[in-house]
């Protein structure tokens, strides 16, 4: 049998480093390793490392090294290699030679070595959380805004979001701030993303994270984030929000998945059911309005007002088969109002194929209650039909 390697390519980046030249950067991920690697070839810089790496206390020098793990370094003539021996201990190849022990010289060489990879945001998350510890939140910031990279400074605000042990007020200090450093959707989508759910629980914590939310202009980015939000209960006036801010999106597939997420979510108000069926109304594509109307109605009892609100936001759809699919969710025999069943029956007009309306008719017929009143308002509607065959069919069902 092959043996199938899965090689997954996560990002390959161009950006500038503190020290100003323009650097490749590479970052792969295979079999559960990860190798970074960075080539400057106006300042002959090369430097490649595999697996993980931590750095000693006054970071100048190599801690540790993951199994298997390396760094190889190539600064003009200098060349600097280490690995792990099997017993744990690291072993150097400078220049050509092999040591157990590097000696001053050397010492600088290594020195400057970690201060590239520190650059690079290698060792980030932990560096994070470590100057979180000693310094606070605000040691954190000051050393992002050390770094010009927006990846590197990425690294360091996923670092600190995603740990647990922030106060909530350190939580808000920190999105408000961590705001203004990214202006990348992609970097924002990710630290947002990372951030515990534990925090979201909390309507502070959670009401900063969502002004966050909406600072994001790309919908596929602003979607991800939004539905890791809707994963906790929000309070109505939050749900206003994230409405409002699904109503500004253009795509009307994402408007459709949040919509249908947050409907999962919690039984709606009255308030809530109007906005939605507005913005289902808005929504320019037959199909994600469907699918909108269609999730609302599975999800929500229908009360006379909300009847009425649900045939009104099908008005603009121009699908004769999509019209159909929603109407015959609001077909069935719970539905004792006249009234209710009137405005069904009176709204069947609106669609323009016999095939479909008399498809809806038959399943109005079957489930309406008998009632002389809607059985001459049933055979108005039947008679616009101008095909004779759909007409009999329709009539038929309700005399039988």
């Amino acid at each position: 049998m092959k043996k199938i390697i899965f090689t997954s390519l996560l990002m390959v980046f161009v950006f500038s480093l503190s020290y100003g030249q323009k650097n490749n950067v590479s970052i792969v991920e295979k079999n559960g390793k990860t190798t970074i690697s960075i080539q400057d070839s106006k300042k002959k810089l090369d430097l490649k490392v595999k697996g993980k790496v931590t750095f000693t206390d006054d970071e100048k020098g190599i801690k540790t090294l993951s199994p298997d793990g390396s760094i190889s370094y190539k600064k003009g003539k200098n060349k600097l290699k280490i690995s792990q021996e099997k017993e744990g201990s690291l072993l150097y190849v400078i220049n050509g030679s092999k040591k157990m022990v590097p000696d001053v010289k050397d010492e600088a060489l290594i020195a400057e070595c970690v201060q590239t990879m520190i650059d690079l945001g290698i060792n980030g998350k932990e560096r994070a959380q470590r100057i979180y510890k000693e310094t606070g939140v605000s040691g954190v910031f000051k050393e992002v805004d050390r770094f010009d990279s927006e990846y590197v400074k990425s690294i360091y605000l996923r670092g600190l979001g995603a740990d647990h042990s922030l106060s909530d007020q350190e939580m808000i200090d920190f999105l408000k701030k961590a705001d203004t450093r990214l202006s990348s959707d992609y970097y924002k989508a990710e630290l947002l993303n990372g951030i515990q759910e534990n925090y979201l629980k909390k309507e502070a914590t959670a009401d900063v994270y969502l002004k966050n939310v909406k600072s994001i202009k790309s919908d596929y980015y602003l979607a991800g984030t939004l539905k890791k939000l809707l994963k906790t209960s929000l309070a109505e006036n939050q749900v206003e929000e994230v409405l409002a801010t699904v109503g500004a999106m253009k795509s009307d597939y994402y408007k459709a998945e949040i919509i249908k997420s947050l409907l999962n979510q919690s039984n709606l108000s009255d308030a809530q059911f109007s906005r939605f069926m507005r913005m289902a109304s808005q929504v320019k594509s037959d199909y994600y309005q469907a699918e909108i109307l269609t999730s609302m109605l599975k999800n929500t009892s229908l009360t006379k007002n909300r009847y009425a609100q649900t045939l009104g936001a099908l008005q603009n759809m121009k699908s004769d088969y999509y019209q159909a699919e929603v109407l015959q969710h609001l077909i069935h025999d719970k539905v004792e109002d006249e009234n209710e069943w009137s405005q069904l029956i009176a709204f069947t007009k609106n669609i323009k194929s016999d095939y479909y309306r008399a498809k809806v008719l038959k399943e109005i017929a079957v489930a309406m209650p008998a009632s002389d009143a809607l059985k001459k308002k049933f055979s108005e509607a039947a008679k616009t039909l101008s095909s004779d065959y759909y007409y009999g069919k329709a009539v038929r069902t309700i005399k039988d």
